[in-house]
């Protein structure tokens, strides 16, 4: 089985996760081994990064940044659904009168969903993939994004399915896509030395296989990666489980793993236009 590291950011937004497993990437690779990275679960703004918008017109299938660039950074040698199973695409909603009931919505991730893509492995080796998308919050979008998600929806492949949004959240809820995404990830554990997981937001784990078999965890904040045992963590996140009434660990965020657990060490991380080995330093503390 691959060495597998999983990679997590501290803060809810812009920790730096994608930077680093991109390093990460080419840092493995530097020393001979075959290397993957793995975003089981994605989502992006169809208004703040609109060229997702675009990438996913150009591959017809739904994708989104940081899975487009490990997409790009393996050369384009996988298929997009075999490194990002599950992928979201966010829309802020129009605004009316109502400053409070607007704010309150774009604070809210599931709210804002609008389109979702699923890609599930058959046993034949193929992927059957769905993309579904919530005419309502369609209809609740920003007027001058509408006519671009509907033109989107005509060209992704297989065409979204028309769901409720009640339906949508369901479907964001419910634990088989991430079955999926988790299927897949043992696949690639399989096929590769290393196996670089992005988890999202502040999430602690995107997956519960991603923290099961993790060998070490990056906590990723501005500056700095805090570096764990994967059995340490895990057994954290296990307790963190119980104390919650048995809730899945992937609802855990960091935040909550670094005040109970202490880390093994931690890499600085140097800014840096683009991503290399050398924005990180002291890699060596992961080596296999």
């Amino acid at each position: 089985m691959a060495f597998t590291v999983l990679v997590t950011g501290l803060l809810p937004y812009d920790s730096g996760k994608t930077f680093v497993g991109r390093s990460l990437l080419r840092y493995f690779r530097s020393l001979g081994y075959r290397v993957v990275s793995y975003k089981p679960i994605a989502a992006h703004s169809a208004w703040f990064q609109y060229e997702t918008v675009e990438k996913s017109f150009e591959q017809r299938i739904l994708v989104g940044h940081d899975a487009y660039l490990y997409w790009e950074d393996l050369n384009r040698e996988v298929r997009i659904e075999e490194i990002n199973p599950i992928d979201i695409l966010t829309t802020p909603t129009d605004f009316h009168q109502n400053i409070r009931l607007y704010l309150s919505m774009l604070e809210s991730f599931v709210s804002q969903a609008c389109i979702m893509r699923i890609s599930c492995l058959r046993s034949d080796g193929s992927y059957v993939t769905e993309h579904y998308i919530d005419l309502e919050q369609l209809e609740r979008t920003i007027p001058t994004l509408q006519l671009k998600l509907m033109e989107l929806a005509e060209k992704l492949n297989p065409q979204p399915k028309p769901i409720t949004h009640d339906q949508m959240e369901k479907l964001m809820n419910n634990p088989k896509p991430v079955m999926c995404a988790d299927k897949q990830l043992k696949i690639l554990t399989m096929k590769y030395d290393v196996v670089i997981v992005e988890s999202f937001n502040n999430a602690a784990t995107p997956t519960p296989l991603s923290a099961e078999i993790a060998d070490k965890v990056l906590v990723i904040m501005p500056g700095k990666a805090l570096v764990y045992d994967g059995r340490r963590y895990l057994q954290t996140l296990k307790i963190l489980e119980q104390t919650m009434g048995g809730k899945i660990a992937y609802t855990t965020v960091t935040q909550q793993i670094v005040e109970l657990t202490k880390p093994l060490g931690y890499m600085k991380i140097h800014p840096q236009n683009e991503p290399s080995e050398n924005a990180l330093e002291n890699p060596e503390i992961l080596t296999p």
